[in-house]
This record gives structure tokens, C-alpha cells and sequence, in this order.
């Protein structure tokens, strides 16, 4: 139970720069900050640096991070580090499931809310970049059988190394831990810091893959090979939410009503999302007493 609190309590913190407890007076504040200096959006939409780095990540120019990335990992093995990592894991339970789902709900009317505001401005679309960010960003790319497969996939981050229900799980675990310490030891500082961040997702797709041809459960080597098929668009919407999120979080200004407006809807939903993890944290903890 304390395992869930903590991956709850985490995942919130990470995912909502803002605290939880941030008040009116604090968010407008936020919002004066935002509006005081103009940013002019860099017009790359995600596709295209996702486009870029997927011809760089091809063509070997990433060999060297990658390299260095995986003697970082290399070493933490043999110190215990990872080992260290994968007792944290929470483990499958139902009520992550649950908190799952409603973080799921509460994306998909994140999404429909921005589309809303840039169907709003509909006729400016085809020449306006930021628009055009803010429909991919709210577009998602996978179709509902891609979120089985996402999801299938997506608990072998809560469990502890061994905890799988065969050789070809416990591999699995045994890779999704490896690709999460190296993700957590990325550089922030990096000039490439994203790139980077991608590059290490698509060679953990290409791992996948290629254990996943040995494999003798159908259902596991199917949802692999449905994931790599879209990895890039999920990818794409990723940088391009990230490039909204700057306006949150600071990293850029808004310098236009429609940006404003932006960002005031994403403070709305981080809020949402802080409230939603409280609330099954402290019914967690009533669970537990």
C-alpha cells in the first residue's frame, strides 16, 4: 500500500509542476508572470522533430548517447541500483487501475477542451503554427485497440523485477526498468534533452522488437508490434503537448489572447489532475488503516 502512495504522490508531483495546493491568488499571479513577455513559438511542429530525430536515431548519430547510456546502466547494475529502483515498484493493483482510468478520462476532456478553443479559430488553422501545435497536441493518435496494447505493455512498469507470469514478462520488466533508470538520468541541462528522451524510447522499442520475435506468447509479440507501429505519432503529440506545457511551467510566455487562454486551460486541468491523485491517495490511506 505504501508503494502505491508513492507512485501516486510521484507521478502527481511530476506531472503538475504546479503544487496542489495552489491557491487563486497564486494562480493569477502565474498567469500575470506568463503574459509579461512575449514568446515566439518555434513553428517545428512534433511531427517534424519527431521526423528528425527518427533519421538521426537511424542513421546512428545518437551511437554515443546511447553507448553511454547504457554503460550508466551497466554500472548501476552492478552496484545495486536497479535492483534498488525495482523494489520501489508498486506492483499491479486495482486501484491503480482505477486512478489510471480516470487520469485517461481526464486527458481525453483535456483534449476536447483544446479542440475546442482551436475550432474556435478555426479559419486561422492552416496559417497559424501554434494552432496547428495545439490540434496535434489534443489529437490522439491511437486507436482503442493500440490502447490495449498500450496498456498490456504498460504494466510491466508497476511490477518488481521476477514478478511476471513468465520468462517473456519477466524480460519485459526487465527492460522497461532499465529504459526507466536511463531515462532518469538524462542530462536536463542537455541542449538535446528531448531528443535524447526520444532517441532512448525508440531504442527501447527496437529492443522489444527484437526479443519479441523469440517469443511464443501471441498476445504479448502482437501488442509489441502494434505499439512500434505508432510509436512515432504518440511521440509527435508528446512535443507537442510538451511545447504547451512550457507555458505552464514557465519555460516560455504567452504573447497572444489564444496562448493566454491556453495556458489558463492547462492550469485548470493540472489542478484536476493534483485534486484527482489527493483524493485516491487519501482513499488509499483509509484502505490501509
Amino acid at each position: 500500500m505504501k508503494k502505491w502512495l508513492l507512485f501516486l504522490a510521484v507521478f502527481s508531483l511530476g506531472a503538475s509542476p504546479m503544487i496542489m495546493d495552489a491557491t487563486e491568488k497564486k494562480r493569477s499571479a502565474i498567469l500575470q508572470g506568463i503574459t509579461q513577455e512575449q514568446v515566439i513559438f518555434a513553428e517545428e511542429q512534433g511531427a517534424e522533430a519527431v521526423a528528425a530525430v527518427r533519421e538521426k536515431f537511424e542513421s546512428g548519430e545518437y551511437e554515443n548517447f546511447l553507448e553511454k547510456a547504457a554503460r550508466g546502466y551497466e554500472d548501476a547494475l552492478q552496484d545495486g541500483a536497479i535492483e534498488t529502483l525495482g523494489s520501489m515498484r508498486p506492483g499491479i493493483s486495482e486501484l491503480l487501475k482505477e486512478w489510471g482510468k480516470q487520469v485517461n478520462r481526464l486527458q481525453q476532456e483535456k483534449y476536447g477542451a483544446l479542440r475546442s478553443l482551436v475550432d474556435s479559430q478555426e479559419f486561422l488553422l492552416h496559417k497559424d503554427p501554434f494552432l496547428q501545435k495545439v490540434l496535434s497536441a489534443a489529437t490522439d493518435p491511437t486507436s482503442s485497440e493500440e490502447k490495449r496494447a498500450i496498456d498490456l505493455l504498460g504494466r510491466f512498469g508497476q511490477m518488481m523485477p521476477g514478478s511476471g507470469f513468465s520468462a517473456e514478462e519477466n524480460l519485459l520488466i526487465a527492460i522497461d526498468l532499465e529504459y526507466e533508470y536511463k531515462a532518469m538520468h538524462l542530462d536536463p541541462a542537455s541542449p538535446i534533452h528531448r531528443e535524447e528522451q526520444c532517441a532512448l524510447k525508440m531504442e527501447k522499442m527496437q529492443v522489444m522488437q527484437s526479443v519479441a520475435e523469440q517469443f511464443k506468447d501471441a498476445d504479448l509479440k502482437a501488442a509489441i508490434a502494434l505499439c512500434a507501429e505508432n510509436l512515432d505519432a504518440r511521440l509527435a503529440q508528446s512535443w507537442d503537448m510538451a511545447d504547451l506545457q512550457a507555458l505552464v511551467n514557465g519555460k516560455k510566455r504567452a504573447g497572444t489572447a489564444m496562448e493566454e487562454q491556453i495556458a489558463s486551460l492547462l492550469m485548470v486541468y493540472q489542478d484536476k489532475l493534483s485534486d484527482l491523485t489527493r483524493q485516491f491517495i487519501e482513499g488509499a490511506r483509509d484502505l490501509s488503516q
